[in-house]
């Protein structure tokens, strides 16, 4: 295998310039990046096929928009602009942004106060934060004449307004023609625009120069003509609110510290500072991001449902693999940061509506055709899953110091605030009775819960009649997943002093991933998966408190005393709250 490598002069070097050309440097927003970014648009809206990218389509306004204006072939940056109120049903082509808050003290929102002065006129573009004036300044260029930004499309001190353009979010970045990505700005004032650094080299290399009796050296760049750049880092994917804004857009212009690329379903588009070579980015959630949009292809065409990647077939019919699909997007979602903890629900609700169609019923983050599926989740730095090996999520909002109760319900995700992992049950030993979820408003099914209890019919067992002492531990260290016989609390002060007052729900078998076994030996399973629950003093009812995986190669498991014990105990209708 063979690979070509390129010479290039850093940027304060002129030593080497007779022998290698400069540094592709970033270059400032200019004519012909303008008209780069415009020819990416329209190849991708005329030239990808239904089944990659979403057809051209004029989508239903929004409730508001930023009007910059009549679209002409002079753009005038600084031109008027004004919020403007939709009528029922109107369609245009807006774009949308997806940014940052940042710094509170820099936001420029429309409240009730401003409302009315919004609508008449807002200032000059290079008056507005530079976030917004740099997205202002792009949508123009990109010939649009509308632009929706939720600081100022959404009357932020009007909660009535906030709760209904939350439940319109997945179809106002759904019916938008493109997304514009601020990744590289960490705040609404830092803007993206002209800040894009040269891409990095492989090797800085010296180089000898002039003549024997005289000799100079310079420095030279050593490039590979492929590039890999990760976006991971940047803080826009960071934010959890991002996440779904990315998601359901039809097409994402990315700005990121390097370069800018749109990204659709079907390919990425050269970067404007790449110097002529490939440039793959890793971006996170990408897979999700194609699936969803094949989804609605696939539902257009139903004959086309076998080439899903997220279709099985089984029972003589194409079925929707919920589970798998599901447990990627909280995988990428509880990974990221909330500044509100209660707005987990409400900044995943974009994605979970548009999934409703395919994947059922929903309630308080978990569908019910798969309800017992995901109720095996665990801190995502528990151990390894079939999608690969992965490291400690960072926490999603701040733990506190366990004074406060713990969210309901406690058998959702949705009560912990760190990064959640699913692994799979190859034999799920519960079955799912029924799901009374309380809506805290009955307008937004997809959003926050008051309380919520499931009903299950399973075996419950105590800790003690397993005869073994597990530890609890709440770190979450592969060192513990190793010790194979330690049961892993949601939160450390959860940990319990007496075991006669713990019992485990036995939910089935787990599988476990391991690279040195082939693709066959990962169907079998490699442990027994239980909830550990915590009575809350009537009959049959329990709260979760943790996981307790029992594994196969234990004695217990081995002689067939576990599957004695369990085959004693009558299945239940235990309620879960």
């Amino acid at each position: 295998m063979s690979t070509k490598l390129r010479l290039s002069n850093p940027p304060e070097e002129d030593s080497a310039s007779r022998f290698v050309a400069k540094t592709t440097e970033p270059k400032d927003f200019d004519d012909q990046v303008s008209l780069h970014l415009r020819m990416a648009l329209i190849d991708c809206l005329t030239d990808h096929i239904i089944d990659d990218c979403p057809p051209k389509r004029t989508g239903q306004l929004p409730r508001r928009v930023l009007d910059l204006g009549p679209v002409g072939e002079e753009v005038a940056d600084d031109g008027p602009i004004q919020l403007k109120e939709s009528y029922d049903g109107e369609k245009a082509t807006y774009a949308t942004l997806s940014y940052c808050w940042g710094d509170p003290n820099y936001q420029y929102i429309t409240t009730k106060a401003n409302l009315d002065t919004h609508l008449s006129q807002l200032p000059p573009a290079h008056e507005l934060p530079k976030t917004i004036a740099d997205a202002i300044k792009i949508t123009r260029h990109l010939g649009l004449q509308y632009l929706w930004i939720d600081a100022l499309c959404i009357i932020q001190d009007d909660q009535t307004d906030k709760l209904e353009q939350i439940e319109a979010m997945s179809d106002i970045y759904r019916n938008s023609i493109v997304t514009i990505a601020a990744s590289c700005a960490s705040g609404v004032s830092k803007g993206f625009l002209g800040s894009a650094k040269p891409l990095k080299a492989n090797a800085r290399l010296p180089l000898l120069l002039g003549t024997e009796q005289e000799p100079t050296f310079g420095v030279v760049y050593l490039r590979g003509d492929w590039i890999s750049i990760s976006v991971s880092d940047e803080p826009l994917y960071s934010r959890a609110w991002t996440f779904q804004e990315a998601i359901l857009s039809p097409r994402i212009l990315d700005f990121n510290t390097y370069n800018s690329v749109q990204i659709c379903s079907d390919l990425e588009y050269p970067s404007l500072y790449s110097g002529g070579r490939d440039v793959g980015h890793e971006w996170p959630g990408r897979e999700i991001f194609k699936d969803i949009h094949r989804l609605e292809a696939t539902k257009l065409f139903q004959a086309m449902y076998w080439m899903h990647p997220r279709y099985v077939f089984r029972r003589g019919q194409f079925h929707l693999d919920t589970f798998g699909m599901w447990a990627d997007v909280l995988y990428e979602f509880t990974a990221r940061r909330l500044t509100v903890p209660s707005d987990r629900l409400p900044a995943l609700a974009g994605i979970a509506k548009r999934l409703s169609p395919f994947a059922g019923t929903y309630a308080a983050g978990l569908w019910k055709e798969s309800m017992v599926q995901h109720l095996g989740w665990e801190h995502r730095s528990m151990g390894k899953w079939p999608w690969g090996a992965f490291e400690a999520a960072p926490n999603h909002v701040d733990e506190g110091d366990g004074s406060e109760p713990r969210p309901s319900p406690s058998w959702s995700w949705v009560s912990v605030p760190y990064g959640v992992a699913i692994a799979p049950l190859l034999e799920p030993q519960t079955r799912l009775v029924d799901c009374r979820a309380k809506l805290v408003n009955d307008q937004s099914p997809y959003g926050r819960v008051d309380s919520a209890v499931i009903i299950l019919e399973a075996k419950v067992i105590r800790f003690t009649d397993f005869q073994l002492t597990p530890q609890f531990q709440y770190d979450g260290t592969q060192e513990a997943f190793d010790k194979g016989e330690t049961a892993r609390l949601d939160f450390g002060e959860l940990i319990p002093r007496q075991f006669d007052k713990i019992n485990l729900l036995y939910l089935g078998s787990r599988s476990h991933y391991d690279e040195s076994k082939d693709l066959a030996q990962l169907q079998s399973a490699d442990a027994r998966t239980f909830l550990v629950v915590k009575s809350t003093g009537d009959t049959e009812r329990y709260r979760r408190i943790g996981i307790f995986h029992l594994r196969e190669e234990n004695e217990i498991v081995q002689s067939g005393a576990l599957d004695s014990q369990l085959a004693l105990i009558a299945t239940s209708h235990v309620h879960l709250e």
